[in-house]
């Protein structure tokens, strides 16, 4: 049986948990009784990013989370709790603004969730 590489199983965390930072999936991948160190993580999420495959975002001040590229949507986050879903997003993207070619978006709003609010 072949083993699975470091990017393609973090492609699979990630198709299973939506977002994830690195500490999630250093428990992840440690509850799955597979070792990579925390620099090889880092590495790995950098090639996905130079390839398109992931995005990364900065939700909170103290750490970055990824997702997969694979369908376009916004990100509701609560500024009391810090919970974050994905909703629909009503921006439609230019193609183009100006000489600068547009290739992608991210679209986060900010506000209180049903539970706090």
């Amino acid at each position: 049986m072949q083993q699975r590489t470091l990017k393609e199983t973090l492609v699979k965390l990630l198709q299973t948990h939506h977002l994830l930072s690195v500490s999630d999936i250093l428990t992840l991948l440690e509850k799955n009784k597979t070792s990579y160190n925390k620099t090889s993580v880092y590495r790995a999420l950098e090639q996905l990013l130079d390839e398109d495959v992931i995005c990364r975002h900065h939700f909170s001040p103290t750490e970055a989370t990824y997702e997969l590229r694979e369908h376009h949507h916004a990100h509701l986050v609560c500024t009391q709790c810090g919970s974050i879903e994905e909703g629909e997003c009503a921006y439609q993207e230019p193609h183009a603004v100006g000489s600068f070619r547009v290739n992608h978006h991210h679209t986060t709003l900010f506000g209180i969730c049903g539970g706090c609010g």
